[in-house]
C-alpha cells in the first residue's frame, strides 16, 4: 500500500463522526499512542547493531542538531511507530468503509503539504 500518511480533512470528511476523525488523526500523529522522548519518561539502555556508515551518519546528524545520539535514534524510532499506527488505522478504516479514491489521497497530500509549508514558514512569513 502506497499510503504512508493520509490523515487530513478531506479524508476525515468520510469518517463516521467528527469525534472519530479527531481521534484517528491524534492517533496517527502519535498524540495518544506514543509519548515524546525525554519528557519525564523512564529510559532503558539497549544495544543494537548497525552498519558503521549509518552510525557515522547518525552521529553527524545528532551533532548537527545538538542532541544526544540516543535522542536522535529514539525520535526516529518513534516516528516509525507513529507511521505504523497511522498505516494500520487507515487500513482498518478502509477495510470497513472502502478504499480511498485517488482524488481523496491527492487532496489529503495537498492539505498536508500546505500545512507543512505553513508550519515551516517563520513567524510573520507567508508560506509559498
Amino acid at each position: 500500500m502506497e499510503l504512508l500518511t493520509v490523515a487530513g480533512p478531506a479524508l476525515a470528511a468520510r469518517l463516521v463522526s467528527k469525534g472519530e476523525a479527531v481521534f484517528l488523526l491524534r492517533r496517527a500523529v502519535g498524540l495518544i499512542a506514543i509519548s515524546r522522548y525525554g519528557i519525564c519518561m523512564a529510559v532503558k539502555k539497549v544495544t543494537v547493531t548497525l552498519p558503521e556508515e549509518l552510525v557515522a551518519a547518525l552521529g553527524a546528524a545528532a551533532r548537527e542538531d545538538g542532541v544526544p545520539l540516543s535522542r536522535l535514534v529514539a525520535s526516529a524510532a518513534e516516528s516509525e511507530l507513529r507511521r505504523r499506527v497511522g498505516r494500520r488505522l487507515v487500513a482498518d478504516w478502509q477495510a470497513e468503509h472502502g478504499a480511498f479514491t485517488l482524488e481523496e489521497i491527492a487532496a489529503a497530500r495537498a492539505e498536508m503539504a500546505a500545512a507543512d509549508a505553513q508550519a515551516l514558514s517563520g513567524p510573520g512569513q507567508v508560506a509559498a
